[in-house]
């Protein structure tokens, strides 16, 4: 799975936590939390990608 560098959700600006699972998509180009991308019903491209846990950043 890769991994994901963004600090929050690209929709409601949450932080999101070390080794949290989190969605990617090239047409905003932005992660989104799990919440959130059930609300982007528009959207059918996702990624599915990890936070780093700390100390693998």
């Amino acid at each position: 799975m890769k991994e994901s560098f963004s600090k929050y959700c690209g929709e409601c600006k949450k932080d999101f936590a070390p080794g949290e699972i989190v969605y990617f998509t090239w047409l905003e180009n932005h992660s989104f939390c799990g919440n959130c991308k059930r609300k982007l019903v528009l959207i059918n491209d996702w990624e599915t990608r990890q936070i780093p846990k700390r100390g693998e950043e």
